[in-house]
């Protein structure tokens, strides 16, 4: 961990339409975070598990030699041909869940790589 600290922003999830495809975007408004963390972020697919929903896009072709990345890539597949991802665009975002409330929040980023979580109060 390289540094830690509050925010009072919400984080929101909503489902729209970007070029004809219909995908999630998640938006943040702390603006102290935006060289970290953009304020929309768009992501292709959308899958749940038991306790955690994720977000990705995963391009066939990319400027990155992410691990996570590569690892969707061999287990879900592309969901585009090519994306370069901006230092502050996540690939991946995890929404995990303790009795269907959200209890973290966790992007993964590819350049360079690195990972913003986030923790509700209510732990």
């Amino acid at each position: 961990m390289t540094g830690s600290g509050r925010t009072n922003s919400p984080i929101k999830a909503s489902v729209v339409n970007l070029d004809g495809s219909e995908k999630v975007e998640i938006t943040f408004s702390d603006l102290s975070l935006i060289d970290e963390l953009a304020q929309s972020n768009f992501f292709d697919e959308f899958v749940t598990s038991f306790d955690r929903l994720q977000l990705f896009t995963v391009p066939s072709k990319t400027d990155s030699t992410c691990m996570g990345i590569n690892a969707l890539l061999l287990v879900v597949g592309p969901t585009r041909h090519r994306k370069n991802f901006k230092r502050n665009e996540p690939y991946c975002c995890n929404l995990f869940t303790i009795n269907g409330s959200i209890v973290k929040i966790a992007f993964s980023f590819s350049n360079p790589e690195k990972m913003i979580e986030f923790y509700s109060e209510n732990l």
